[in-house]
């Protein structure tokens, strides 16, 4: 979702995205926090999924990978991209 309102984060200052990793699907968590850098935004991660007691076990297995995580981002005024009232 975030990919593809890219060219319209200019015009927000506040963002919420609800991201969910499900096993054998593209992951882009990290892509779209760089946009939200790139954009201007700080953002402020809140894992919603269980944490897992040996996560390098299951990230090993794949094994019932799925990932929760809410994301709260806030443009600040100095951090507005180049040319953007």
């Amino acid at each position: 979702m975030v990919l593809d309102i890219v060219s319209v984060l200019d015009k927000v200052d506040n963002f919420f995205v609800e991201y969910h990793d499900f096993e054998n699907e593209k992951r882009n968590l990290g892509e779209i926090l760089h946009i939200l850098e790139m954009k201007g935004f700080q953002y402020y991660l809140y894992p919603v999924s269980k944490p897992l007691k040996q996560p390098f076990m299951h990230m090993a297995s794949r094994e019932n990978s799925i990932f929760q995580v809410n994301i709260f981002a806030k443009r600040y005024c100095h951090l507005r991209p180049f040319g953007v009232q």
